[in-house]
């Protein structure tokens, strides 16, 4: 019991507050504080202090870089006394173990049904198919592609390779109604979901995951990892290389739960981690998808059912050595209605708790979409003003920590003197002003970065970056257009995140209506097409 006490106590934490430690103050104590801080909290040691040090010519470069480290040392140092804690609390409910991945040595028997939403699917889908009709060791393959409306071919060309063609309107495509469609046409003892630009990271892909299977008779559901090359993007390598990390996903692992009653006690993390599932690419036993289906859900069909097979003591599965190639390279506007969704997602299946938005004095979405554009424009001003070398160095970071730090001061003075269109994101900027207008897009009356949690946020997330930069610097070359891309995506991220925490509190309080225009633009695209 005093181990669930404490557990409890973890699950209260406000895991989306702006600061660590108790609940903010609110009134003129609360005013004070975010004025003196200047709403930088996670950033403000790293910024000013860092600047300070590359200001004196006597401190070694190795002196700096050690600063720097030690800073985002300390913060992970804590990150992970916590996580260590928490992971020894609910051990005694959580079942982890290794997943045996041995393969046998002749063909599998099994019979496989491979099933990809497709909707003008293009080249991506042919590469897709291409190397799934090359796969070896799996005889009894059933290749069925749901189409939506393509007018590209794609129906063609899905036909050429064999597979089953379901047409459906492209109205009434939806990602856990369509998936549910393929259930019931397929035929295999394992289904495997996955969408059309992914591409197999081998021609034994499909034998891997499925042998996988065949040696865990406990499974109901495996899920493959997610790999990226060389030529994706900055923000998808750092997004790719640290989001199984962060769940624990380093190995071929299954995981469930020995006391499935309390798996909502767990924080929402540890729900995620067990129950983790991913249609990019998981195969599931038939006879648990006839069981526990796929909810008729816009998003998050794969985290929903994940969930409720964890709550039903199923054991799920992660395998890290076998998976398809598969990265978004769409511009920040993207990530902002990805993330909205997924906020949406993980508070209606995951119970996620929301922030206090009287604390972070919001109360009407124009709030939250003003603070989205001082982001946006002060990380503008910031790389207009940023000039490092063909490659920018650790320095270099530090002198753009010292550019970002000078607009907060002089916010208004800066956006008077620069013209609204200089630099920044035309595609995160478009995204913007269809959900704002151009009302809020360069108003200057004000304190802008009193009660701004976006910049909080962002800075946190900046952190985590400028770390994983600082672990991989011998390997790593970034120009001054990658880093900008990464700093827009991650504040494209942090807006959606708090779009999405927002319609969730309106939809709680009954006026989920008053976002409907906002829903609807964040939705296309993601949720539907």
């Amino acid at each position: 019991m005093a181990s669930l006490k404490v557990l409890n106590a973890l699950h209260e934490v406000d895991y989306h507050a702006p600061t660590e430690g108790p609940p903010a103050p609110t009134g003129q104590e609360a005013e004070a504080l975010f004025e003196s801080e200047k709403a930088l909290a996670a950033a403000a040691n790293i910024i000013k202090k860092k600047t300070a040090l590359l200001q004196a010519r006597h401190v070694s470069h190795l002196k700096r870089l050690s600063y720097l480290e030690s800073v985002v040392s300390e913060k992970d140092r804590i990150i992970r006394q916590r996580e260590v804690l928490v992971s020894k609390l609910v051990s005694g409910f959580c079942a982890v173990a290794p997943l045996n991945a041995s393969r046998s040595d002749g063909p599998l028997r099994a019979s496989v049904s491979i099933v990809i939403p497709v909707r003008n699917g293009g080249d991506r889908l042919r590469r897709c198919l291409d190397r799934i009709s090359r796969q070896k060791k799996v005889d009894r393959v059933e290749l069925i592609v749901i189409d939506s409306g393509s007018a590209d071919g794609s129906v063609d060309v899905a036909k050429s390779h064999g597979a089953k063609v379901i047409q459906i309107p492209s109205e009434s495509f939806n990602h856990g109604a369509t998936r549910q469609l393929g259930v019931h046409h397929a035929s295999g003892e394992y289904v495997v979901y996955t969408v059309d630009d992914v591409v197999p990271s081998s021609d034994y892909w499909l034998f891997k995951v499925v042998a996988a299977f065949e040696a865990n008779s406990d499974l109901s559901v495996i899920t493959a990892r997610q790999l990226i090359t060389e030529d994706a993007d900055l923000y998808s390598r750092w997004a790719n290389e640290t989001g199984y990390e962060a769940y624990g996903l380093t190995a071929d692992t299954k995981y469930s739960m020995t006391s499935p009653d309390l798996f909502d006690l767990l924080p929402v993390p540890m729900k995620r981690r067990m129950s983790f599932v991913d249609d990019v690419c998981a195969c599931y036993r038939k006879e648990s998808l006839l069981r526990y289906g796929f909810a008729s859900l816009a998003n998050g069909e794969d985290v929903d059912i994940g969930a409720r097979m964890a709550r039903a003591g199923e054991r799920l599965g992660f395998l890290n050595t076998a998976g398809v190639y598969h990265w978004h390279s769409d511009g920040p506007a993207y990530f902002l209605k990805r993330n909205y969704n997924g906020a949406k997602t993980f508070v209606d299946v995951l119970a996620d708790e929301l922030p206090n938005f009287e604390t972070l004095c919001v109360s009407s979405v124009d709030d939250i979409l003003r603070k989205s554009w001082v982001l946006y424009h002060t990380i503008r001003l910031a790389l207009l003003e940023w000039e490092p070398g063909a490659e920018a160095r650790l320095d270099d970071i530090g002198v753009f920590l010292g550019r970002f730090n000078d607009v907060v001061e002089h916010y208004q003075c800066r956006m008077k003197k620069v013209t609204e269109d200089a630099g920044g994101d035309s595609d995160m900027r478009a995204l913007l002003e269809a959900l704002s207008g151009k009302t809020l897009v360069t108003t200057t009356e004000g304190n802008h970065f009193r009660y701004n949690h976006l910049i909080l946020n962002f800075s946190e997330d900046l952190r985590r970056f400028l770390g994983y930069c600082i672990e991989r610097r011998g390997s790593m070359r970034i120009n001054k257009e990658a880093f900008g891309d990464v700093l827009f995506k991650i504040a494209s991220a942090v807006i959606g995140n708090a779009l999405g925490y927002w319609y969730m509190h309106l939809k709680k309080c009954g006026h989920g209506e008053e976002m409907s225009r906002v829903d609807l633009a964040l939705a296309k695209g993601v949720c539907f097409r």
